[in-house]
C-alpha cells in the first residue's frame, strides 16, 4: 500500500485515490470497491487482468497500422489473423491488418 504522493505525480495527481495497492509480482487484484460497500465483507464487481510486463500481440505484417492502437482492435485484428469471419459491427474496434 502506497500513499497517493508515493504513486502519482503531476498536475492531476489531486484527483487520484488517496492510497493505492500495489499487488506483488504474479499477483493481480481482482475485486472493485464501492464507497457504500464494506471491501473487506462484501464481494465488489469482478474483472480479469494479466500482467502488464507479459502481454503481448505480436504481428509480422508490414500493413499493419500500429499509430492509434485501442485495446478494442484486439480481437477483431486476431479474428482476421486466423482467416475467421466476422460481421464489422460486432466489435468497437477494427483490425488492425
Amino acid at each position: 500500500v502506497v500513499t497517493r504522493a508515493e504513486a502519482f505525480r503531476g498536475d492531476h495527481a489531486d484527483i487520484a485515490p488517496d492510497i493505492v495497492v500495489v499487488p506483488n509480482h504474479g499477483f493481480d487484484l481482482k475485486s472493485g470497491f464501492k464507497g457504500n460497500k464494506d471491501p473487506f465483507v462484501e464481494h465488489g464487481a469482478r474483472n480479469g487482468m494479466h500482467s502488464f510486463d507479459n502481454a503481448t500481440l505480436a504481428i509480422d505484417d508490414a500493413d499493419a497500422r500500429i499509430g492509434d492502437v485501442d485495446l478494442y482492435d484486439i480481437a477483431p485484428t486476431i479474428l482476421d489473423l486466423m482467416e475467421i469471419d466476422y460481421e464489422r459491427g460486432e466489435f468497437d474496434g477494427s483490425s488492425l491488418v
